[in-house]
């Protein structure tokens, strides 16, 4: 018999009115862009007394992983949760860093 239950962890981009400070200048540029939701959901279910965890963004592989108890679903979700974070936080890097190139003339990064 089979249970199933999905892990949910939703991220919020940390942007919402707010600005792009140029350093050559004192130029502000709207960046609404990031307001989006990126979900990042771990599919666990059981059967054959076996866990299999699946994660997006390749997180765990293309196959996903089999574990044996609760705990180790409990740990695996946690590490899931932490790589999810992860890769929110470089994409808002990446498309910050986008924004300043197209509307910043000279960008310089910390």
């Amino acid at each position: 018999m089979g249970a199933e239950s999905n892990y949910d962890f939703s991220s919020k981009a940390p942007y919402d009115d707010n600005s792009i400070m140029c350093k050559n200048g004192d130029n502000k540029y709207p960046f609404k862009s990031l307001n989006t939701e990126i979900s990042c959901e771990a599919d666990v279910s059981f059967y054959n007394n076996e866990w299999s965890i699946h994660a997006p963004y390749g997180i765990l592989g293309e196959g996903g992983i089999k574990v044996t108890s609760q705990e180790e679903v409990d740990a695996w979700v946690a590490t899931i949760r932490e790589a999810c974070a992860l890769k929110v936080a470089q994409r808002d890097k990446m498309l910050e860093a986008f924004f300043k190139h197209k509307f910043c003339k000279k960008v310089s990064f910390d």
